[in-house]
């Protein structure tokens, strides 16, 4: 157990080391292990991917999701990393001054934030295309990108998407990319702060 911990976490050269000798990220690592070690089925973590750069932050993301699938191991993270915290998280409780702001799925609290379905619209002369979709029933609201040469759409089915294109294409306007905009629990967090009352 001890050495594929070592191994998974990249310590197996330094499984020797006096953890005093250790830089903060491997200090991380080996308090985290000692945690996993005896292979509980509640792990609670404070800040665990402090200290830890990019990739063994993401490996253990992945280590813990793979405990939770296989040995049904419950986590209780509490964290200020936000992002990419939607494809980890099943259940979140968010917090500002010790008040609670939103919980529940990670899924539900994106889905009542933004309710509509979302496009970014790569298309050529974006002016012509505002205005063709002024009238277009399939579209509740449109507004514009930040990127140049976008547009963003909202609509209340996924397939209303497909009515857009063809209304574009036929005005001769070449649509180059469609991509789906996915929000996240990082936005939902400062949008709440943004309509939280603070002392």
């Amino acid at each position: 157990r001890i050495e594929a911990l070592l191994t998974y976490f990249e310590l197996t050269e330094r499984k020797n080391s006096k953890v005093a000798t250790l830089s903060k990220g491997l200090k991380q690592k080996v308090a985290i292990m000692r945690a996993l070690i005896h292979q509980p089925k509640l792990l609670i973590l404070d800040e665990p991917t402090s200290g830890l750069d990019p990739s063994a932050a993401e490996s253990l993301n992945t280590y813990l999701q793979k405990q939770v699938r296989e040995r049904e191991m419950t986590v209780f993270m509490c964290t200020h990393h936000l992002q990419g915290l939607e494809q980890i998280a099943d259940y979140i409780f968010m917090m500002d001054q010790g008040r609670f702001i939103a919980s529940g799925r990670a899924e539900d609290l994106l889905r009542e934030t933004w309710p509509q379905v979302e496009f970014d619209i790569h298309v050529r002369d974006v002016t012509r295309a505002w205005a063709l979709l002024e009238n277009e029933h399939a579209v509740v609201a449109k507004e514009h990108s930040d990127k140049e040469g976008y547009l963003r759409v909202k609509m209340e089915a996924y397939e209303d998407i497909s009515q857009v294109i063809k209304l574009l294409t036929e005005h001769q306007l070449d649509v180059y990319t469609v991509t789906e905009v996915q929000h996240t629990i990082k936005e939902l967090y400062f949008k709440k702060m943004d309509v939280m009352p603070h002392d």
